[in-house]
């Protein structure tokens, strides 16, 4: 990792800080992505296709599905993995987004925008 010096005598650190990312939060990623992939092979969105994020209701009902996930944690639900569903989501999201795939970065009905 380097550090960036400037002259007001500020620094940062430049680099990915590989040594202070949660390893066992992204196993768990990992097998939710093998989880999508076995169940909807080459339709699973992943960091090879963010394709389904073009389309605004497929987007619309992931978020729902990922309040879902939220809600089932917060009611202590173990069924599932639902932080790692819920981090899958936003992961996904900030992936489209930064490819420029999201065709509307938020839902525009449902939970969200309050018609529900």
């Amino acid at each position: 990792m380097e550090v960036q010096s400037f002259a007001i005598g500020a620094s940062k650190l430049v680099g990915t800080a590989w040594r202070l990312f949660p390893w066992e939060g992204l196993r768990a990623l990992g097998n939710v992505l093998l989880e999508g992939v076995s169940v909807y092979k080459k339709k699973a969105a992943n960091g090879k296709n963010v394709e389904p994020f073009r389309d605004s209701e497929w987007v619309e009902e992931r978020t729902e599905h990922a309040f879902d996930h939220f809600v089932k944690y917060l009611r202590g639900d173990k069924t599932e993995d639902h932080l790692t569903k819920i981090a899958w989501f936003c992961l996904m999201m900030k992936e489209a987004e930064a490819r420029g795939v999201l065709t509307q970065p938020l839902p525009t009905s449902g939970i969200l925008a309050g018609t529900i």
